[in-house]
């Protein structure tokens, strides 16, 4: 166990399934692997790289759900509010700070025949980043702009749509251009991310 993770009220079956995919400084931060980077956690700060490749944790041969987040530690905050996941053998993806296209490609090839759920932070970059995420899993070109006067105009299928970006989700959009991605999304209801959420809970160690 770790005790970073202790702290947050990380089970111990959650720990158990993610610690052969972390590893530890000699300060005791956890350090995840993206290949190229790592991502940093400690008590004091958290930093996620901008990769060009990501971090997994489960057997991606053997799962039949597929979790997207755009960090590792994001990946067991989540799992620790919904543990139901580990279950289903799932394997996480993290895409650290900026999504690409070879991610895009090892998740839409990974996908194939799985549940997927994304989960990335509850503002409008969370709701744009499913959306890309969505559309790159699928195979299908979608661009985004911002505009004045905070709204986003979206070119789907030869076609522009607008919403105001405070207000914007993929399933709105989905209503909206009458195209069915077929993903889940999550987000906390009472922070911008699962992380904050632990942070912000009681101390109640959950192990």
């Amino acid at each position: 166990m770790h005790p970073y993770l202790i702290r947050l009220g990380v089970p111990l079956a959650v720990q158990d399934f993610f610690s052969p995919y972390w590893q530890t400084d000699t300060g005791g931060n956890l350090l995840f692997n993206y290949r190229d980077s790592f991502e940093h956690y400690g008590m004091a700060y958290h930093k996620v790289p901008a990769s060009a490749h990501f971090w997994t944790a489960g057997d991606p041969f053997l799962s039949r759900e597929l979790i997207v987040t755009g960090s590792a530690i994001e990946a067991i905050a989540y799992l620790t509010l919904h543990p139901n996941h580990i279950r289903n053998n799932c394997v996480c993806v993290a895409t650290g700070a900026r999504l690409n296209m070879q991610q895009l490609y090892w998740i839409r090839q990974n996908a194939k025949g799985k549940s997927c759920t994304l989960v990335f932070e509850n503002s409008p970059l969370g709701h744009i980043a499913d959306l890309k995420m969505a559309a790159g899993i699928k195979g299908v070109p979608v661009a985004v702009f911002t505009e004045p006067e905070n709204s986003l105009r979206i070119r789907f299928r030869m076609k522009d749509y607008r919403f105001n970006a405070e207000q914007f989700t993929l399933s709105r959009f989905e209503r909206a251009c009458g195209f069915r991605f077929g993903l889940r999304t999550a987000k906390s209801k009472t922070a911008i991310t699962f992380l904050d959420q632990l942070k912000a809970g009681p101390f109640i160690p959950n192990l």
